[in-house]
């Protein structure tokens, strides 16, 4: 029986790389394998079971809420930008409760096809950021006029002062006129 095995081929490429490279690029021995074998038992290993439907939902509830939150966010924040390059109230910038609701489905939609949940930590950050950062323009622009309302009312003392010292002046001369013989 030892004498009856078959041999098998077993040289290996000696040489330098273009050697190699030739041997490797060679026509391969047809080894009469088909891709079509074994591809049943390959459909069996893949996994058929879908998620329950509960599942399902909560996905979709917590992708449609990330989706609320993202909307918000824009139409918090780009609005109040448009108004701070305008140098006006950005109010009428928001987007009208049909753009916003297009929005808000769209930003669901997108949330569950990618599998992105924001947490709620995370939410309640981006959210706090996006209504109050979307007022830090407004605050310093409110500041900005109060400085100049406060400068204006020291100019306005100040005058003030100085013409009741100019009147004095002049009640003083003509008491003066007045008095001379």
């Amino acid at each position: 029986m030892l004498g009856d095995e078959k041999k098998i081929n077993t040289e290996y490429p000696t040489g330098d790389l273009e050697t190699f490279l030739t041997e490797i690029q060679s026509p391969k021995q047809n080894m009469n394998i088909s891709e079509a074998e074994g591809l049943e038992e390959l459909e069996t290993l893949q996994v058929t079971e879908k998620p329950e439907k509960e599942d399902l939902v909560m996905r979709s509830s917590v992708a449609n809420a990330s989706g609320k939150l993202l909307a918000t966010v824009i139409d918090t924040s780009l609005p109040a930008a448009l108004g701070f390059l305008a140098k006006e109230e950005g109010s009428g910038y928001k987007a009208d409760e049909e753009d916003r609701a297009e929005l808000e489905k769209a930003l669901g939609e997108y949330m569950k096809l990618k599998g992105g949940d924001i947490p709620p930590g995370m939410m309640v950050l981006v959210l706090v950021l996006s209504i109050y950062g979307a007022k830090i323009p407004m605050a310093i622009q409110h500041r900005k006029m109060n400085v100049e309302r406060l400068e204006l009312e020291q100019q306005k003392k100040d005058l003030e002062a100085r013409e009741r010292a100019l009147a004095e002046r002049l009640r003083i001369a003509d008491s003066k006129k007045d008095d001379t013989p």
